[in-house]
């Protein structure tokens, strides 16, 4: 039957191209037997269409469409993949022309093997006015380069926009390069902002060509967009790339970027964050530049101490203006950027609001203000200095400084204040200060003070003050001292002569011989060496800063201590020795169980040594190299021994400064002893000079807020160690990391982690203990070690332990 349905219609086929009149009863008859029959003679009139003319040719088209206008287009399709170029064009031709066939169905043979692609991409650009360019770019990406170049000039062509909201490109997923040069290029005409975001998606090629191509693309853009998408990716730049990728940054830099910044501004390169700072300055408004702090606030503190150390120093007054609302911002950290960027603006002529900012009590504002007043070039500026010493001693030297650069001589009364003080680096400042403002006229008087003053200078200040001395002499062609100068610095002022007094106890001195025999003697210490006819010398056990740790037996009483001899080249040094007298003063006063006893301190054959308790034991520290971090139980019971122990040493009026794991020892039955009181200060004012305000004693990792500001110590700074202590005994590290002086200043933030994040084992209760011994402001923390104790045991009651 097939056959016979063949032969009647090429019958019928014949008979159509012979009639010349196709709108007669005859023609409109072979019409309708033909449109009957397309089916099943298709590829029959596929063929025949392409070797006829008009009008017979027009009539078959229209009745292949109006078949593929029905279900019956996968016929036609079927047709793309004839051997036979003339059925493939009069096929695709027909498609072209019928709009039932659905896009999706060509887009997906697009994607067959065996599928002559050319006709298929006739047939879609016949239809591109209403097909969306992202269905062209989605498809090219999976095609040879050819064929995906035809879909991208025909994306191109269309006047739809392209909608990002749906689309996704992965670039991994292309290996054709040309293809992606061609996708870059695409995405870089289009006049929408979105269309940077996927050029950025390129930057990780791993092909240098495609990443400068899309930096390329990116630079050639005309419609404005987020220069952030470069941002990942430019620290590990270099050359052309990087040369590019910041000119697209400067090109497109505005408010909305400057938050987006924050994180970049805290890398490791120097010129980078200058970039990027400059583009703050240049750009920022009030709103970008609070969420700008906010998100640099979130960053690692050294990285964020640079970047505002370089922000500061670029803004130059010129953030001032809108960083002056966000003073009284909620987040301590913009509130503080705030202020020292507000700090940069002053009106010089109001000198009153100036002085009155110098008060303030924030550091790094009065410093700026300070510095203001020194460039003022106002006498009256004298007396608000003045004023800002008498209420900030701390900072003294900045004071200095802004008094040098006054330069009025009357400036000297406010210097030699200043030299009365203690601390070394503000009596050399001092020293300085007073050399450049000495006149002929005082010449004389300033020598004769700084000579009264020598015997209360530090030793390390010694030299300049001879210098000065010198230079006064000198240029103002004074008398020459009656003295050897250099004998008189090095050797008729205190710290020349090692003296050695407790109490009422009698006084012995080293001379300079004997020190250098000390060098000896201390270091040939060995086994069963008997000192001072006593102790006999059984092993080291340490070796500290300050000297040799030796295990000694007392032949006497036929007991074991311990023997902390001093090194000898440090015996030449006051602060040294005084470290080491107080180490016995302090610690004698302290008698408890959990405390170290300290026997007395010893001399002899030129030796220094403290004589204290043998307590067998392990530092906390040692024993978190094996435990990693304590079980509450056993850590809370270590913690109420120490706080009992400190609170004894509090009720002594002595305050320990450097409380940290090493220096509490525990032995195997749990007894937890406090050791190591060298730099420990008494709370009264009647103490040695090392324990003033503005030096910053003690180890930084457990150095309170207010010691890290120069501030004097106070019992609360021994609770925050404690706390500091506790974080690490239970979560198993430091809160704060870094170098030293970036560990300081996270002090002063106070952002740790909270230990129960850190370590999801910490019960919560544990937790908030630590975290009220840590608090930053000290009227916040616990404020006795007996309130530590009764904390501790709250917390045992709550967990049952």
């Amino acid at each position: 039957m097939a056959v016979l349905g063949s032969i009647l219609f090429n019958r019928t086929l014949k008979q159509f191209l012979k009639c010349n009149d196709l709108e007669s009863d005859k023609g409109v008859g072979l019409i309708k037997k033909i449109s009957q029959s397309a089916g099943e003679s298709m590829e029959k009139l596929l063929e025949t269409i392409a070797t006829v003319d008009q009008p017979h040719s027009g009539v078959l088209k229209e009745i292949c469409i109006e078949y593929a206008r029905g279900s019956n287009q996968d016929q036609l399709l079927e047709s793309l993949e004839s051997d036979a170029t003339q059925i493939r064009s009069a096929a695709a031709d027909i498609l072209a022309r019928s709009d039932r066939v659905h896009p999706g169905i060509l887009f997906k043979r697009l994607q067959e093997t065996d599928v002559s692609k050319t006709e298929i991409i006739d047939i879609l650009e016949s239809r591109k006015k209403t097909l969306r360019p992202e269905q062209f770019i989605n498809n090219a990406v999976k095609l040879d380069k050819s064929n995906a170049n035809r879909l991208i000039e025909l994306a191109a062509d269309s006047d739809l926009a392209f909608d990002f909201e749906g689309f996704s490109l992965d670039p991994a997923s292309i290996e054709s390069p040309s293809i992606k040069i061609m996708l870059l290029r695409y995405f870089a005409g289009l006049p929408q902002a979105e269309a940077a975001t996927v050029i950025g998606k390129f930057l990780t090629d791993k092909n240098k060509t495609i990443v400068i191509e899309a930096l390329k693309s990116l630079r050639s853009m005309n419609t404005a967009f987020d220069a952030s998408v470069v941002l990942p990716y430019i620290e590990s730049m270099s050359g052309a790339e990087l040369e590019m990728a910041i000119e697209i940054i400067c090109k497109q830099a505005n408010a909305e970027l400057i938050p987006k910044l924050a994180a970049w501004t805290t890398g490791n390169s120097d010129d980078l964050r200058q970039l990027f700072i400059n583009l703050t300055v240049e750009h920022a408004t009030e709103l970008s530049l609070e969420k700008f702090l906010l998100r640099l606030d979130q960053q690692e503190w050294w990285g964020k101490d640079q970047a505002v150390k370089c922000l500061l120093r670029s803004s130059d007054g010129k953030l001032a203006k809108i960083a002056r609302p966000l003073i009284n911002h909620r987040d301590e950290f913009v509130r503080t950027t705030a202020e020292q960027l507000a700090a940069h603006e002053y009106d010089l002529s109001d000198i009153e609001s100036v002085a009155e900012t110098a008060l303030h009590e924030n550091w790094q504002v009065r410093e700026k203000a300070i510095a203001m007043l020194g460039r003022s070039g106002k006498r009256e500026a004298l007396g608000m200095l003045n004023n800002v010493l008498e209420h900030w001693p701390e900072s003294a030297t900045n004071v200095l400084r802004a008094v040098a650069e006054l330069g009025f001589s009357k400036g000297l009364e406010i210097t030699f204040n200043c030299l009365k003080m203690s601390e070394a680096a503000i009596q050399r400042e001092a020293l300085k200060t007073i050399e450049r403002l000495t006149t002929k006229q005082h010449a004389q008087k300033v020598r004769d003070n700084i000579i009264r003053r020598l015997p209360k200078m530090q030793t390390v200040v010694l030299d300049t003050a001879e210098q000065v001395v010198d230079q006064l002499t000198g240029e103002y062609h004074l008398k020459e001292l009656d003295l050897n100068t250099r004998e008189f610095f090095r050797g008729n002022v205190p710290g020349s002569e090692l003296t050695v007094e407790l109490g009422h106890e009698a006084t012995q001195k080293l001379s300079e011989p004997d020190l250098k025999n000390a060098v000896r003697n201390i270091e040939e210490l060995k086994e069963n060496d008997i000192w001072m006819e006593r102790f006999r010398i059984l092993r080291e056990v340490g070796r500290g800063a300050m000297g040799r740790v030796m295990l000694a037996e007392d032949e006497m009483v036929g007991e074991q201590l311990i023997l902390k001899f001093m090194h000898p080249e440090l015996t030449a040094d006051g602060a040294s020795r005084e470290r080491f007298l107080r180490e016995v003063k302090y610690s004698r006063k302290v008698s408890h169980p959990n405390v170290i006893r300290i026997h007395d301190m010893l001399f002899k054959d030129n030796l220094c040594a403290i004589s204290m308790e043998y307590f067998i034991s392990r530092g906390i520290d040692d024993l978190l190299k094996e435990k990693k971090s304590f079980q509450p139980k056993e850590g809370l019971d270590i913690l109420y021994q120490v706080a009992e122990g400190m609170s004894a040493a509090h009720k002594q009026e002595v305050i320990h400064r450097d409380l940290k794991p090493s220096n509490i020892l525990i032995n195997d039955a749990g007894l937890a002893k406090v050791v190591d009181f060298g730099i420990a200060s008494a709370s009264s004012n009647t103490d040695s000079t090392l324990t003033k305000t503005g030096s910053i004693i003690g180890t930084p990792a457990y150095l309170s807020p207010e010691r890290a500001k120069g501030l004097d110590a106070h019992y609360r700074c021994d609770i925050y160690a404690l706390g500091i202590i506790a974080y690490c005994m239970f979560v198993g590290h430091l809160p704060y990391k870094g170098e030293p002086m970036a560990i300081l200043f996270q002090h002063l933030e106070g952002n740790a982690i909270e230990p129960h994040e850190a370590n999801g084992s910490i019960p919560i209760k544990l937790s908030e203990l630590i975290q009220k011994m840590m608090a930053v402001d000290a009227k916040d923390r616990i404020q006795t070690m007996d309130d530590v104790c009764a904390e501790i045991n709250n917390v045992r009651k709550k967990l049952k332990i």
